[in-house]
């Protein structure tokens, strides 16, 4: 070799050397656990936020540099804040007087402690609102009332009235044979104890559940959850918080991918996504999706100082970098999204690279985006942008309704959307935010690899996703493929969508790429529409409380009675017993769907 050439390859090893560690890095970055993250927040990046986040790293490091700061965020909460924005305000106040009570100012923490003993004592101490501001509130009372059993407390200031909207004031109750009528008299601590643990029964159940599971308040109910398990004396109330935990991040995981919730999505609103709240704890327990620092969860990194962790396998399930690319799941749910019947079901199809799911009535599509942080979302409604006369989107109006409807009339079949529906307007967005950055039209910019029109169809081509999109007056189709899985080239499933699938039968169904037929046909039992794939009902009503099929024919979640269930992926199995609220959790067990007999002939019988 001579010198020419050896310098060369001495400069071409230091390059690959150079790129092999950085990929190194790539790699275990992506691959961050959830102790790293929360040694990052509480060593290194979180004491240099602003103060709501800030907090849980100052007063776990006990900095003495930042007691000013703490007394004045603390004087703040315990003040204005403690009359504007009570609940979670509450929330957070227990667990520094429980965890933190000896490192704040004692003069603070007297008066705080006070406050907590009028609040457990006042009629006015219920929130009249929507469920996750009763959680709060009734967590903070049977978390103080331990201390003060005896007390006793009017439940409501105002009697139960049925032309109210149940939303709209507290629950009348009745559980292990205690009745809880409005503005009557209870002990604190059983009148909590007894509602949580009906609660718990109600978000567990099929048919039950609440608009605000799946939706921007679940971190609500999870922040309310592991400060109970936290600070709960009774080994009986901190089981039942864990297990609760344990299902609604199940729940929740199984909905996500490519940095976004899919499927049906409860009550939301657009602006909270600017804040990152609906997927703060995604990225708390999973790391997935962009990381919240600077917005307004701050509160909600208490997380990294609570002790509940998320069991292993929950965990395993919401990483899907370890799958093959053929992978896809199915999670179906009997639950209320969106105040829709529980019995009409929820599901969301799942991959590596996108999903898309929905409900009866609306639905999602969200695919990896090279480009965001946040994926990209599409839905078709038939609410276009709002402009006023200067030519400027009114975002409010057009935030609201494109939160609450999402995509309309959609009927699914694992990766392909039939929609029935005037005037269809196609809305696209990467910004985590529901309403549209890009319609119909727009001109994209680089925010897809490819984003052509051919012979009336719209094609999008991102990383190894390939989307079609087919709007007519009234129907339309959204057809999705992993490049290399479903089709081997981009121009394969380009062509396959412009020659094999279409309207047909007069528009009233669509023909995919592959053949299937799409319909939507009048149940008169629920009285909807529901899908028919290849003239056969696709979904039996009413599904399990939430349930999940694999793309290798395991279930990942399988009800054994109507309150037992089982999870198990990866050689790893958890069983929780709802009747009892116990669980038992299991390592290296045979998880994988029995393969069918090979080389096995069965003879025919004649019949007599």
């Amino acid at each position: 070799m001579n010198r020419n050439n050896q310098k060369s390859f001495f400069l071409y090893a230091r390059i690959f050397f150079i790129l092999f560690m950085f990929s190194i890095m790539i790699a275990q970055g992506s691959a961050q656990s959830f102790d790293d993250r929360r040694y990052d927040y509480l060593y290194v990046s979180g004491s240099q936020m602003e103060s709501n986040s800030a907090i849980w790293a100052w007063l776990e490091n006990n900095d003495p540099a930042r007691a000013n700061d703490i007394y004045e965020l603390l004087e703040e909460w315990r003040t204005t804040a403690w009359r504007e924005s009570w609940d979670q305000t509450l929330l957070n106040w227990i667990r520094v007087l429980y965890q933190y009570g000896d490192r704040i100012d004692p003069t603070q923490r007297s008066l705080v402690e006070g406050q907590f003993d009028e609040f457990i004592r006042s009629r006015w101490g219920f929130h009249n609102g929507t469920l996750n501001n009763r959680m709060y509130d009734f967590v903070v009372r049977y978390l103080w009332s331990q201390n003060q059993p005896d007390v006793t407390v009017q439940y409501g200031a105002v009697p139960f009235d049925p032309s109210i909207n149940l939303r709209s004031q507290l629950d009348q109750f009745t559980y292990e044979g205690r009745e809880y009528i409005l503005t009557y008299v209870y002990n604190s601590l059983q009148l909590s104890r007894d509602w949580l643990y009906w609660m718990f029964e109600i978000l567990t159940t099929a048919g039950d559940g609440n608009e605000e599971l799946d939706s921007q308040y679940t971190r609500t109910f999870i922040e309310s959850l592991y400060t109970l398990y936290d600070f709960a004396y009774d080994p009986e109330m901190k089981r039942k918080a864990k297990i609760m935990l344990d299902f609604i991040l199940l729940d929740s995981i199984l909905d996500v991918s490519a940095n976004l919730h899919g499927g049906h999505i409860g009550r939301f609103y657009g602006y909270m996504f600017l804040v990152g709240h609906p997927q703060i704890y995604h990225w708390i327990y999973w790391g997935i999706g962009p990381d919240p620092q600077g917005r307004r969860d701050g509160q909600f990194y208490n997380a990294y100082v609570s002790t509940y962790r998320v069991p292993e396998l929950i965990e395993d399930l919401g990483i899907l970098d370890d799958e093959p690319d053929n992978y896809w799941h199915l999670h179906k749910e009997n639950n209320r999204a969106g105040f829709l019947p529980g019995e009409y079901g929820k599901w969301t199809y799942v991959t590596k690279y996108y999903n898309l799911g929905g409900s009866t009535r609306h639905w999602t599509l969200n695919i990896k985006s090279s480009t965001s942080d946040f994926g990209i979302r599409f839905w078709i409604n038939n609410i276009p942008r709002i402009y006023n006369d200067e030519g400027q989107i009114i975002e409010t109006l057009n935030d609201y309704f494109g939160v609450m409807t999402l995509g309309m009339n959609g009927f699914q079949y694992q990766n392909v959307i039939f929609i029935k529906l005037n005037d269809p307007c196609l809305h696209i967005s990467d910004t985590g935010m529901y309403f549209a950055v890009y319609e119909d039209g727009d001109d994209t910019g680089n925010l897809f690899d490819i984003d052509e029109t051919i012979e009336g169809r719209r094609f999008f081509r991102e990383g190894n996703v390939a989307v079609c999109v087919y709007m007519e007056t009234a129907v339309s189709a959204i057809e999705v493929a992993i490049i290399g899985v479903d089709y081997p080239t981009y121009g394969a499933f380009r062509d396959a969508c412009l020659y094999n699938a279409g309207f047909i039968n007069n528009y009233t169904a669509y023909q995919t790429s592959k053949g299937d037929v799409i319909a939507a046909w009048w149940d008169n039992e629920l009285q909807v529409e529901q899908t028919f794939v290849n003239y056969q009902p696709l979904w039996q009503f009413p599904f399990n409380r939430m349930e999940t099929e694999a793309y290798n024919g395991q279930m990942i979640v399988e009800w054994n009675r109507e309150r037992e269930f089982t999870v198990k992926w990866h050689g790893q199995r958890l069983f929780y017993d709802l009747y009892n609220w116990t669980y038992t959790s299991e390592v290296n067990v045979d998880t994988e769907s029995p393969s069918p007999p090979q080389g096995v002939t069965v003879a025919p019988t004649e019949s007599n």
